[in-house]
């Protein structure tokens, strides 16, 4: 064992500060990450720059009227067997379509996807509340993309018989989920701005998909630290101690709670990653253990076999001598 010196002292003292630096980068980069997806935002017919908390916008400005919209994106868990995206719409003043207390200057007539809301003149303008179901395969985790096109029609003054004149709209996207990265593009369906096609794009965050990577990496490590231990002490004939029995065995029950570690991950294994990592570190520590236990059981038996033969031979040579 090398003794401790300075030039040890020195390594450990590189080490933990490149272990504090390392997790000091990390928890920004994390930290930054939240903060811009939340910030992050993508508008259809508005300059970005002239936007104060969406109350000026420049858009159609040669519209009487015009309907201003906030998508905010709300919640995602593909992991519970669900991909429905939650979001909800708010609508802001613009354009005299709705006065400052809140209400519409004249009816307006909605139709979100395939849904169709009817607003009267001189009401309210609630705040319309969405689940959409995104097109993705959750078994590709981490590396898994999620993506739905939402329809947005605008009509003003409808009556019974028809949808009304189109009404121009703006609309502005932000939000953000833990763990996910979310983009947002617009494309217009008419070219008076009455209808908008919403494309909306989840995927992994970079740092999820690297940490998950990371723990591919560390389950093939402990399944194939344990494995070589296992074979080493098999073709060398080397004598097999309980307490690596115990971490062979101990390693089926971890490994598991390694995996499920993974943020976001699917509660039943199948994913991409599982086949790629876990599936097989269960079956190398498995052989691991059943090597151990074996050549454990036989190495007994031939020392107990030697050990009788022993005492069998004592006690004839006493015999003989009496």
């Amino acid at each position: 064992m090398p003794r401790l010196n300075t030039r040890w002292i020195s390594f450990f003292a590189a080490c933990v500060a490149a272990l504090f630096t390392l997790v000091a980068v990390v928890g920004w980069a994390s930290f930054e990450e939240g903060t811009k997806n939340k910030d992050k935002g993508n508008a259809y017919g508005v300059n970005l720059t002239s936007v104060d908390e969406f109350n000026q916008f420049t858009n159609w400005t040669d519209a009487e009227l015009a309907l201003a919209i906030v998508l905010t994106i709300d919640s995602f868990d593909p992991s519970k067997g669900s991909n429905a995206l939650g979001f909800h719409l708010d609508f802001i003043p613009i354009n005299n379509l709705i006065t400052e207390n809140g209400t519409t200057a004249v009816p307006v007539r909605l139709v979100l996807q395939s849904t169709t809301t009817n607003f009267a003149a001189d009401s309210v303008m609630a705040t319309q509340t969405v689940s959409q179901i995104l097109d993705g395969d959750v078994n590709r985790y981490p590396f898994d993309v999620f993506s739905v096109d939402y329809d947005i029609f605008g009509f003003t003054s409808p009556s019974n018989g028809s949808f009304g004149t189109p009404l121009p709209m703006t609309i502005f996207s932000q939000g953000a989920i833990q763990g996910f990265k979310i983009d947002t593009a617009f494309q217009g369906l008419a070219d008076d701005g009455s209808a908008v096609d919403i494309t909306i794009t989840v995927s992994r965050s970079p740092i999820t998909k690297a940490y998950s990577v990371l723990i591919i990496l560390v389950m093939w490590c402990l399944s194939g630290g344990i494995f070589i231990a296992a074979m080493s002490v098999f073709f060398r004939e080397r004598k097999v101690e309980p307490p690596l029995i115990a971490i062979s065995t101990g390693l089926l029950f971890a490994l598991p709670n390694v995996r499920n570690s993974q943020p976001g991950i699917p509660a039943v294994a199948g994913t991409t990653s599982d086949m790629v990592g876990f599936f097989f570190n269960i079956l190398l520590v498995a052989v691991s253990a059943f090597s151990l236990i074996v050549n454990y059981i036989v190495k007994n038996r031939r020392v107990s076999t030697v050990w009788a033969r022993e005492d069998s031979a004592d006690v004839y040579v006493r015999s003989r001598r009496r």
